[in-house]
């Protein structure tokens, strides 16, 4: 047996090696206990934040101020306490592991976001919420202290940027790839946050430009349309009734009513169009202001509401265009509860038949029927305004009509407009980005009569992902759900009696699909057959719009295919709001190629 000199060298390696193998593995071992055991405690943390913001929201509604400071002080520590849980250098280090790390990342994102909010978002809102009467938002009766509102606009601005900074934060944080659990979890975040930082920003807006717009620095005039989805307009409907509300230091009234009658046809548009207007539309928008509104851009529609205003009734020009359709009013009175009208009791549950049909079939006089929609307005308005409904529940009123496009608001002062353009209320379709692409589709009734209260839609988008070269599929289906017998059963002025080279009971409308910014229409077909169709380009949007005839009881299908650029974007979809709600379907797909 021979002496091998260096045997006890390496048996001396090996367990040096084995030790070190050993001492990474306790140091490994070690790590991921801690880390787990934080990430449980930070779990917790986040748990009783998310408590203590549910139990905020409620003290805020209920203007519990002493509560507001108890949750907010221990919404602030559970906060920041799971983010120093999650900031240390075993946790930071241990980001640097392959795959398990990037969960520790979105972990730690997701923490810092929280205390950042906490930190830092919640101290100017509370501010605000100290200065504000949350239920009555400063309205006594007719007239609103604009006061309060100018003085938590630096507060509200402050909270927006923590808001607007955070729900970029999260926007950023990488989900790819990891646990399912954690990816959820994210996800849910962002839809948290999404309508609370929305929410925040549209008080920083309020904020800025209510006071201004309240007659604070003077008085303010405005054209009130009121809307009829009976015979329906990109915006909504024919603007029927239409009154002018003036604002003086907070102090709201209703001027003058005027109607359709008043207004004369201008020979040549009352304002220069625009080609893509001309293309789409003719000269209507310009010639009458019942068909101002058919331009979908609700700014370009309201001025020239304005100027059909200012031409035909005259006075100082109006300072905005304020438009609500009939299914608004019907939100209205589930706050301020039953409006009478003599002949009828509206409800938030008959307003829209009422008014869209009934009284139609029961007033065969148009100036009557003027009547009718005069005295909805002006009852509409002193409901607002009489203190019957809280000013909390007015604004949720509204709130839900503005998140389903029915209420859209047009300032003529520029910085008002342009702190307007980034809200539901601007009534545009909102510019692409990295992250949404948008496209529209809008209605336009050329039956000259009253036939859409039985109109129904069906919109489905379908983007399909392929590389450079994406594609959207929009789908609308119309369909005229009148009674077969409408012909004889419904009053003329429903129907419109033929006027239009339509026969009675059938519907004749225009239906515009407008694809994303920058991309091309490849095709377009109304029943699986190709039809003639107008186009248009309207601010680097393709336009393709059909002009479709239904009988009673018939439908139409329509589909529309644009190819362009999607990158990561998701689609976003905006329509006409109808007398009922658009049944709309949007899916993503990401192509395979062989």
């Amino acid at each position: 047996m021979t002496h091998d000199p260096a045997a006890p060298a390496r048996r001396a390696r090996r367990w040096w090696m084995l030790g070190a193998l050993a001492a990474v593995l306790i140091v490994i071992v070690a790590a991921a206990a801690w880390v787990g055991v934080r990430a449980l405690a930070a779990r917790d943390a986040l748990e009783a934040a998310t408590e203590h913001a549910r139990a905020l929201q409620g003290d805020a509604l209920g203007g519990d101020v002493a509560s507001i400071d108890a949750h907010a002080e221990a919404l602030a520590a559970d906060a920041a306490e799971a983010a120093r849980l999650t900031s240390d250098p075993v946790w930071r280090a241990s980001e640097l592991v392959p795959w398990f790390g990037r969960n520790l990342a979105a972990v730690r994102e997701v923490t810092t976001i929280v205390d950042d909010l906490a930190q830092h978002g919640m101290a100017p809102l509370l501010d605000a919420a100290g200065t504000i009467d949350v239920e009555t938002l400063g309205v006594q009766g007719d007239s609103i202290d604009v006061a309060p509102l100018r003085e938590v606009a630096p507060a509200l601005a402050e909270a927006d940027a923590v808001f607007a900074r955070a729900q970029a934060d999260a926007a950023a944080i990488d989900t790819a790839g990891i646990l399912p659990l954690i990816s959820d979890a994210v996800h849910e975040f962002r839809d948290t946050l999404t309508p609370a930082a929305a929410a925040v920003d549209g008080l920083a807006r309020a904020s800025a430009i209510l006071p201004g717009m309240l007659g604070a620095d003077g008085p303010r005039t405005y054209l009130l349309l009121m809307q009829n989805n009976a015979e329906v307009r990109s915006s909504g409907g024919v603007p029927g009734a239409m009154a002018l509300i003036r604002a003086d230091q907070g102090r709201i009234t209703l001027e003058r009513q005027a109607s359709t009658a008043e207004f004369r046809r201008s020979e040549e548009p009352i304002q220069p169009l625009a080609p893509e207007v001309i293309a789409l539309f003719d000269q209507l928008p310009g010639q009458y202001i019942q068909n101002s509104v058919m331009i979908p851009d609700f700014p370009d529609a309201a001025a020239l509401a304005a100027a059909h205003w200012d031409r035909n009734i005259g006075g100082t020009p109006v300072d905005g265009v304020i438009a609500v359709d009939t299914v608004t009013i019907a939100d209205i009175l589930a706050a301020t509860g039953t409006l009478d009208l003599g002949p009828y009791e509206l409800t938030a549950e008959n307003a829209p038949d009422i008014l869209l049909s009934q009284v139609y079939r029961d007033v065969t006089s148009p100036s009557a029927q003027d009547a009718v929609f005069e005295a909805a307005a002006s009852g509409m308005f002193a409901a607002v305004t009489d203190g019957r409904a809280s000013a909390s529940q007015l604004m949720g009123a509204l709130g839900q009509a503005a998140a389903e496009g029915r209420v859209r608001l047009w300032s003529r002062n520029p910085a008002e407009q342009e702190a307007l353009a980034e809200t539901t209320l601007a009534g545009s379709l909102p510019a692409d980005d990295a992250t949404t692409i948008h496209t529209g589709v809008f209605f336009n009734d050329t039956t000259g009569a009253k036939m859409n209260y039985y109109s129904d839609a069906e919109v489905t988008t379908e983007l399909t992902r392929c590389g450079d070269a994406s594609t959207m599929s929009v789908t609308v289906t119309w369909t005229n759900g009148a009674p077969a017998d409408a012909a004889t059963a419904l009053p003329v002025y429903v129907t419109g009696g033929g006027h239009a080279g339509v026969d009675p009971g059938s519907t004749r409308t225009r239906i515009a699909v407008y694809g994303p910014e920058g991309w091309l229409a490849r095709a377009s077909s109304v029943d699986g057959e190709s039809a003639g169709a107008q186009t248009a380009l309207d601010d680097d949007r393709p336009v393709i719009q059909h002009e479709v005839t239904l009988a009673p009881g018939a439908q139409t299908r329509i589909v529309v295919e644009f190819i362009g650029e999607a990158g990561d974007a998701e689609s976003a979809l905006v329509t006409t709001p109808l007398l009922r709600p658009i049944e709309v379907a949007e899916s993503t797909e990401i192509c395979t190629r062989e």
